[in-house]
């Protein structure tokens, strides 16, 4: 175990705190840590901040049931810096099955995570305002219908805005996502807690909740004034629209079309709500 090129620990069950009795110089290697300063400490001392603690209770779970346990932590180095530990731990067993050992296998697969990081984010977020994106949304809808909610609401927000190069010729294309990622700012907080909200197009922004959707002119209210961003201030007028699973839809498609036809009857009836200039 000592030559090898992944890291081994083994804790001691037998012993209060399930305490570290080995590590092989592949661990040193990859915490920081010395032998000599955490043999006799149980292992926790490699979580952090952004350690899970649902995954930290579940091999908790595991270890005292005994289970051979695979999972994917966020550790920290002696040094603070963070990293992906891909953690394997086998139990070692008497002849009679007397639980008393685990032994550890830690490899450090930050370089893959952090890529598979990054193609969800190119996936599913958007660049302007870093949302969910369209692809997100459908996928959070799809999930809700696959849990069969009893019911939930669609909001589709249309932004009506100015042409950014009336404002700023030079670069209209920068002050246009500045507006807009003011806006998602401004939309964001009209909204009840816990709503997931997606850009699904340039325009068109899609809020889901599992309940009902916030009262008549709520969204239209947060527009009355300019949104404000690093250039200035630009007026936002904005059409909405609601659909409600299951009555006008049981499909992601069913819903999006019920809400953008709620939309343009509200637009037909009434003037466009927003901000002037």
């Amino acid at each position: 175990m000592a030559a090898a090129g992944v890291s081994i620990t083994i804790a001691d069950f037998t012993q209060p705190d399930q305490p570290l009795v080995y590590v092989n110089p592949a661990f040193e290697r990859l915490t920081g840590y010395s032998a000599a300063e955490i043999l006799g400490r149980n292992c926790r001392f490699l979580q952090g901040a952004d350690t899970d603690p649902d995954q930290v209770a579940a091999i908790r779970q595991a270890v005292d049931n005994g289970q051979e346990i695979l999972t994917l932590l966020r550790n920290y180095r002696r040094d603070g810096t963070a990293f992906w530990n891909e953690l394997h731990m086998s139990a070692v067993r008497t002849a009679s099955g007397r639980l008393t050992h685990y032994i550890g296998y830690q490899m450090d697969v930050t370089e893959r995570v952090e890529r598979d990081l990054q193609l969800e984010r190119l996936a599913y977020r958007d660049a302007a305002t870093d949302l969910p994106n369209r692809a997100a949304a459908h996928r959070q809808l799809q999930e809700w219908l696959d849990e069969e909610l009893p019911a939930f609401s669609v909001v589709l927000v249309r932004l009506l805005t100015p042409s950014a190069a009336a404002y700023l010729a030079d670069d209209p294309e920068t002050v246009g996502r500045a507006v807009v990622a003011a806006a998602a700012e401004r939309l964001q907080d009209a909204l009840p807690p816990g709503t997931f909200l997606a850009r699904i197009d340039d325009e068109r922004f899609l809020a889901a909740l599992p309940a009902e959707p916030p009262a008549a002119g709520t969204v239209e209210a947060a527009f009355a004034v300019p949104v404000e961003h690093p250039y200035g201030a630009h007026p936002v007028s904005v059409e909405v629209g609601v659909a409600r699973y299951p009555g006008d839809g049981r499909i992601w498609s069913e819903l999006l079309a019920a809400a953008g036809e709620d939309a343009e009857r509200s637009a037909g009836s009434s003037p466009v709500q927003g901000a002037t200039v």
